[in-house]
């Protein structure tokens, strides 16, 4: 799989592609699921980090989720460089289309519509107040997003007691002060399936954005080391969580989905008040938030103090239909983590549908 890889209709086609950004695992792979999105062969679109495609070894996370929004913009960009644009994703992916649109935006270029499928306001994230939290929360969507596809992993490997070095101040989080309430506790999302990877498009290196800021001091305690290659990475990740087993080509797959968690989570809590939507801010597209419509109490709540599927707060999860052209929110009747499960496919396809109606 390519870091943008055609996931339906025709590359040809004269209506405005889809961009859809993958959730926290990393991989694009639940939007093949997909049923048909348009009758006119509208190109869809999905992305996946570079960390999943072939030779990837060369590849650095980046400090930010305004960084990684950067790269995912010059890959965009050279499937479509003019625009217009509809950006969409689920979960954390939901959170980076935004800031892609953001962005473009910024840059002058037209964004259409910015679909999020139960995506919370990354400036509202609840806050992440030690290593051990934070291991917590990547052991358990780790664990959950494993077991979602009956895949194996090492249970009696436990988190480190001690993180390997200590948690830089700039994740060391309060809650945000706000007047409104965090309405987005840390869910779990992934619903995918393990495909070979395909050699992934290669990066720009003459963009300043093309290749992402060093970071600093990993916010993860099993991967904060003195250099932020995979390798290296992956090793304190594997010492701290126990690396996963499987058929022959699916250890480095989850090895890889295991990295990605712990940074996903690092850059959604560095995010603070004002780094997506500046005071006074507004954006002139459309943005829908596809949204569960069950009730906060029939979901599910993890054993870990921690961890819990979905907590809703809001019907909007933290976004303020004031700042957009226009805010719509639709009810999705499946849960968060099931959001690409088979037996709603076709709901979620529908919905999408619909947020792609009478655009051209």
């Amino acid at each position: 799989m390519e870091v943008v890889t055609l996931m339906q209709g025709s590359p040809h086609s004269s209506l405005t592609p889809v961009f859809l950004v993958h959730a926290i695992s990393g991989a694009a792979l639940p939007y093949f699921q997909l049923q048909s999105l348009s009758d006119d062969d509208r190109p869809v679109y999905g992305i996946s980090s570079p960390i999943h495609c072939a030779n990837s070894d060369g590849f650095e996370f980046p400090a930010t989720l305004r960084d990684l929004a950067a790269i995912y913009i010059q890959h965009i960009l050279t499937v479509h460089a003019q625009g217009p644009f509809i950006l969409g994703g689920w979960s954390m992916g939901g959170m980076v289309a935004m800031l892609m649109a953001q962005m473009l935006h910024d840059d002058g270029r037209l964004v259409e519509k910015v679909i999020m499928i139960d995506s919370a306001n990354p400036e509202l994230l609840p806050s992440i107040d030690s290593p051990e939290q934070l291991a917590d929360i990547a052991q358990g969507t780790f664990e959950r997003s494993v077991a979602i596809r009956g895949l194996q992993f090492d249970h009696d490997i436990k988190p480190a007691s001690q993180p390997l070095s200590p948690l830089p101040q700039d994740v060391m989080l309060s809650c945000h002060a706000t007047d409104t309430p965090s309405p987005f506790a840390w869910q779990n999302p992934v619903s995918w399936a393990p495909t070979p990877s395909s050699p992934c498009t290669s990066f720009h290196p003459d963009h300043p954005s093309s290749s992402p800021s060093p970071a600093p001091t990993s916010p993860d305690p099993s991967l904060a080391s003195d250099t932020t290659s995979n390798a290296s990475d992956t090793d304190t990740c594997n010492s701290s969580l126990g690396s996963p087993e499987g058929p022959d080509d699916e250890p480095d797959f989850l090895a890889n989905i295991k990295l990605h968690i712990y940074h996903g989570l690092g850059l959604m809590a560095r995010v603070q008040p004002g780094d997506l939507f500046p005071p006074g801010s507004s954006s002139d597209f459309d943005a829908i938030l596809i949204s569960c419509a069950a009730p906060p109490d029939l979901f599910a709540v993890d054993p870990s103090p921690y961890l819990h599927s979905r907590l809703v707060k809001g019907d909007a999860l933290g976004w303020n239909a004031a700042r957009f052209k226009t805010f719509t929110r639709l009810n999705f009747s499946g849960l968060h983590d099931a959001a690409f499960e088979m037996e709603n496919i076709a709901e979620i396809s529908q919905l999408l549908r619909l947020c792609l109606i009478d655009l051209a």
